[in-house]
């Protein structure tokens, strides 16, 4: 079976950091900075305090709700802060896009792709086109998926995680050489992308290219020598690792 993509969450603390607005008095942004700045709960706590001090309005308020959120593990919580932040600053563009995740998480498919969207039309990032694309694929919309996939790498040519997207999508059409081509440069802008080489290997084996699947399969042993997914294609195809 193809593996799947695993929706990119990485980014999200870092946008959170980058969008927090120092606030006018030094005094008073010992919440707002620990807020952004320490882990877990007492970093919840510090944007707690901050978001009920008062001290606080518009993007710098937002920016403690948003923050509050990524650092939440309950969905959610996670939603209600990304509302709330929304509810006060609606061109928070990150807010969205971190609700749009939260939903798309919790299977709400068509909520992310409104969240997303609403992201898009405030600002055209890759991630964002990416992870539509994924929301887009998971209902069944593969034309839909691909051209997000191809916004995202317009935007960004080396973004591996797209071009195995798209290659995905292109493989679940039929359509095996843009497959290929797209999990090639996958891999040729992420020499250790795992799951394309383990994809390719599928694929090549479909197409009746045995020593090119073998080749990938071993690729994959050698970046992860437990995969237990490989191990099993090179024993049916009468291979070693």
């Amino acid at each position: 079976m193809i593996r799947v993509y695993r929706c990119w969450l990485q980014a999200a603390f870092a946008a959170a950091i980058l969008f927090l607005i120092v606030p006018p008095n030094p005094a008073a942004a010992d919440d707002y900075d620990d807020c952004a700045n320490l882990d877990g709960r007492a970093a919840i706590d510090a944007c707690s305090r901050g978001i009920t001090s008062g001290r606080y309005r518009g993007r710098d308020l937002a920016a403690l709700y948003y923050n509050r959120g990524i650092l939440h593990d309950d969905p959610q919580n996670k939603l209600d802060d990304y509302t709330q932040a929304i509810r006060i600053d609606p061109e928070y563009a990150s807010a969205y896009y971190n609700r749009g995740l939260t939903f798309r998480k919790m299977n709400r498919l068509d909520d992310a792709l409104a969240d997303y969207s609403a992201a898009l039309r405030i600002e055209r990032k890759h991630d964002i086109y990416n992870n539509r694309g994924v929301a887009y694929e998971k209902k069944g919309e593969i034309e839909n998926a691909i051209a997000d996939y191809s916004s995202a790498i317009r935007l960004k040519p080396d973004y591996s995680m797209a071009y195995y997207n798209r290659g995905n999508a292109y493989s679940d059409q039929g359509k095996s050489d843009l497959a290929l081509q797209d999990y090639a440069n996958a891999i040729r802008f992420n020499s250790r992308y795992i799951d394309a080489y383990y994809n390719r290997g599928l694929l090549l084996r479909k197409m009746g290219r045995k020593e090119q699947a073998i080749a990938d399969f071993r690729e994959v042993l050698k970046l992860d020598p437990s995969d237990k997914d490989a191990i099993e294609e090179l024993r049916e195809l009468g291979a070693g690792p």
